[in-house]
């Protein structure tokens, strides 16, 4: 019998992207580990009645991906069959403002840091005898590493955390941007890792329970 109230987790494209997954079912390929995660969903649905949610645009880009890869639809299919896919309920949540005045902080240092990394690469364009290109593409790297490292930085993100937020659920990510506002709101966050072992101790232990044949 399940518990009253289940568990919710709210899964992020990045957890079935993960090649450490391979590694959590012991598969020799993205294939065969993403066919036991779909058979783990399944188990674990039905025997301790967690609800897996996902928001609609990560469901569409983990189809394109998925698929994009050569993994076989049969197997797309059934991972989706046991997600539920939710918006969030973007009107009707409230978002504590310290969360939004650090963000808007943490951008702007962020932003400053940038600024000065251009400012270094076009003095080195004036001096430096390398190719102009190269020194464009390394800039590009240095400033997205500086914007984009470890924030959340698209609305597709940004929905998962606020999802998790609404439903009072897990989110389940290796993104350290989302990460690390859903600490900051005080969400539990698990790395696909860790999830995989969760669901396999919780089956497992439910098993044992099980009345014997």
């Amino acid at each position: 019998m399940h518990a009253e109230k289940s568990m919710i987790f709210v899964l992020d494209t990045s957890l079935f992207t993960d090649n450490r997954l391979r590694d959590s079912f012991l598969a020799l390929t993205t294939e065969e580990a993403l066919d036991k995660l779909a058979k783990l969903l399944e188990q674990a649905r039905i025997l301790i009645g967690p609800v897996f949610y996902t928001t609609p645009t990560v469901q569409t880009e983990l189809r394109r991906i998925l698929l994009s890869s050569g993994i076989p639809v049969d197997i797309v299919s059934r991972l989706e069959a046991w997600i539920i896919p939710k918006s969030p309920d973007k009107f009707s949540l409230n978002i504590p403002s310290i969360v939004m005045w650090e963000y808007i902080m943490e951008m702007r240092r962020r932003y400053v840091k940038a600024l000065k990394i251009s400012e270094e690469y076009v003095k080195k364009s004036c001096s430096d005898k390398r190719e102009i290109g190269k020194l464009i593409h390394e800039l590009r790297e240095k400033f997205r590493e500086t914007i984009r490292k470890g924030i959340i930085d698209s609305p597709e993100d940004f929905d998962v955390l606020l999802l998790a937020f609404e439903l009072k659920g897990v989110i389940v990510s290796n993104d350290e941007g989302i990460k690390k506002l859903g600490r900051t709101l005080g969400i539990i966050t698990l790395d696909s890792q860790s999830f995989v072992e969760t669901l396999k101790r919780l089956v497992e232990a439910f098993q044992k329970y099980l009345p014997k044949e």
